[in-house]
């Protein structure tokens, strides 16, 4: 990646499209953009033309054009298009299942040479579109670069609110961009309310400095009692932050204070925040918090399937690993999978407790809680698709293949207990799983396989592999309905396994196609203080990062939330996720280039350097 002052466009090469009678989409003057744009629409016009003759001859009345022509009409058409049928254009694609990467390439290219022609609103709606879709590149970053200061240039707390959270969600991390953001921020911090929740939420992916940090936490102290209703969101939030500060302290002090002299209690997902933030500020556990999870948690015995997801998504959003919470998950998972009558297991305890409710209440009484607007319907919904017979369970076939995954995204210790849970969905239950669960299935296989090297355990390895391969072929025929992500997950899961795929017969056409396909993927994660003039951008699976343009060596940037919670953040502490992304890099490039992982706070001893 080049430096990237002023102009940033002007310092970057965008990628001409490859494709016939497509636009020639590299950066230029406004007057020849203008000239290729009236070329463009006149060939289009004309192609248009040909081939609705051709298809008028061909086809049956009903005209139906080819799969070839609508593939690529987006490429076609493009250049005539004004910014607010570019912005519907990126709409539909992004809700689609899948997209080419090539066409969504090629639209952003026509925004580059065209970007002074969308007002800041209409960029704004491309990014978050862009945010949706999971793809960022260099030119997109020259969008931004370009545009920033007509972003920023109004007191806008909802703007900067957008803008931070497309900022987190696209890697844009490079300093042209962001220091005018966060310098925006830092000027007007006294205009913001209710947007700040938000931004500090997200503000901890983007490597603010600590001054930046600090600014944030004292608006909020300042104005604690207004933000008292988001109190533990906040407090988890900041606690990502690399540099907390005193004042966080006298937050968690004064909430903790505050709900013991009412005598209150909190809802089940404000409890997960606070041990989150508490573990990863490393605070001793002896808080009256604490004792009333514990209580909690003891007069919790039943799960129905769906609370069972909820507790595993919040431990998994927060970043907690906890073992009174992995306990009662995977007692209501064995139960489900040892018994068949799922119905039994529906009248377990709700989780969603209303914040504020008194603490003292009677263990024996029944909580009656409202549920989330999405739970009844998932109720309704949940056996949707699969066959209503006796002989399956209908817990395995809906929920375990994810549950599975939340498990083993939170690296739960008994690994053997993960392998038996993967093995009943592979042994009897393979043939019915739509894609979703194939991947999510394939996703868990590989998790355990990478965990499985470490401790060198090669009859498992064997054992893992052969399952992988068992759910590649399941997936060779249904896989193209996948969407967006899971192609991302599917991709991983195949370099991993790549060197199994290539050598079945029986997955020689999905080999191919993968090997060939290119999948959305992110700019580069990145510090401020970087020689961005000495580095440049290397792209594995759907991930990117910058490697030095003299020592050959690939570093990989990592910030808190890359660790589940603790206070020190080492090797150990990786989430499995970037663990899996760190060792297919080292698979791709190892041989010919050292792959460095680089976070400033990483302790002695962890495995991390401390670098930038």
């Amino acid at each position: 990646m080049a430096a990237l002052p002023g102009r940033v466009g002007r310092c970057l090469k965008i990628r001409r499209g490859q494709l016939p009678n497509s636009r020639c989409l590299s950066s230029c003057s406004r007057g020849e953009a203008n000239q290729r744009h009236d070329v463009s629409l006149q060939q289009g016009v004309s192609l248009q033309h040909d081939v609705s003759l051709q298809h008028s001859v061909s086809l049956h009345p009903a005209r139906r054009e080819s799969d070839a022509y609508r593939q690529y009409e987006h490429l076609l058409k493009v250049g005539s298009k004004t910014p607010e049928q570019v912005i519907n254009l990126l709409s539909d694609i992004s809700r689609e299942r899948r997209c080419d990467a090539e066409v969504v390439k090629t639209i952003t290219n026509h925004v580059y040479d065209f970007s002074e022609d969308y007002f800041p609103p209409q960029l704004v709606q491309i990014l978050e579109i862009y945010a949706k879709l999971k793809y960022s590149n260099e030119t997109l970053l020259g969008v931004v670069c370009n545009r920033v200061n007509d972003l920023v240039n109004i007191r806008s707390p909802l703007r900067v609110k957008i803008l931070t959270n497309v900022y987190k969600q696209l890697n844009l991390h490079h300093p042209a961009v962001k220091a005018p953001l966060m310098s925006h921020l830092n000027s007007n911090i006294n205009d913001y309310k209710n947007e700040l929740v938000s931004i500090v939420k997200n503000v901890s992916y983007l490597y603010v400095d600590a001054d930046t940090s600090a600014n944030i936490i004292n608006r909020i102290s300042t104005n604690y009692d207004y933000y008292d209703k988001d109190g533990f969101t906040i407090i988890e939030a900041c606690s990502r932050l690399d540099a907390p500060q005193e004042v966080l302290l006298e937050l968690v002090n004064r909430k903790v204070k505050q709900l013991h002299t009412n005598g209150d209690s909190c809802s089940f997902k404000n409890f997960v925040k606070f041990l989150s933030a508490y573990k990863r500020l490393g605070l001793k556990e002896n808080t009256y918090i604490h004792t009333q999870f514990e209580k909690k948690l003891n007069n919790i015995k039943l799960l129905p399937p769906e609370n069972v997801s909820y507790v595993l998504l919040l431990m998994l959003a927060s970043k907690l690993r906890h073992e009174g919470l992995f306990d009662l998950v995977i007692i209501n998972v064995e139960n489900f999978v040892n018994n068949r009558n799922e119905q039994l297991s529906l009248e377990g305890k709700n989780l969603y407790v209303s914040q504020g409710e008194k603490c003292m209440r009677g263990s024996g009484e029944r909580e009656e809680l409202s549920p989330p607007p999405g739970e009844k319907h998932a109720r309704k919904n949940s056996h949707k698709g699969y066959p209503q017979q006796s002989a399956y369970n209908p817990y395995v076939l809906n929920f375990l293949p994810f549950h599975l995954l939340l498990l083993t995204l939170l690296n739960y210790g008994e690994k053997n207990t993960l392998k038996h849970l993967l093995n009943v969905c592979v042994l009897d239950y393979l043939h019915l799983y739509d894609t979703s669960n194939l991947v999510n299935l394939l996703y868990v296989c590989t998790l355990l396989a990478m965990e499985g090297e470490e401790g060198s355990k090669g009859v498992q390895s064997a054992e893992l592999e052969q399952t992988a391969q068992e759910i590649f072929l399941a997936l060779q025929y249904v896989y193209k309905k996948a969407t967006i992500n899971e192609m991302k997950i599917l991709h991983e899961c195949f370099l991993y396994f790549q060197r199994g795929v290539e050598k079945n017969p029986k997955l020689v056409k999905l080999h191919d196609d993968l090997l060939h396909s290119e999948c959305l993927s992110l700019l580069p994660s990145s510090h401020d203080n970087l020689k961005f003039e000495d580095l440049k951008i290397v792209r594995c699976a759907s991930s990117s990062y910058l490697q030095g343009k003299t020592d050959s060596t690939i570093y990989f940037y990592l910030n808190r939330n890359d660790f589940f919670s603790s206070n020190v953040c080492g090797c150990d502490d990786l989430l499995l996720s970037v663990k899996l992304r760190a060792n297919i890099l080292r698979r791709q490039y190892g041989g010919a280039h050292a792959v460095q992982m680089v976070y400033p706070g990483g302790a002695t001893g962890s495995g991390l350097t401390s670098k930038g």
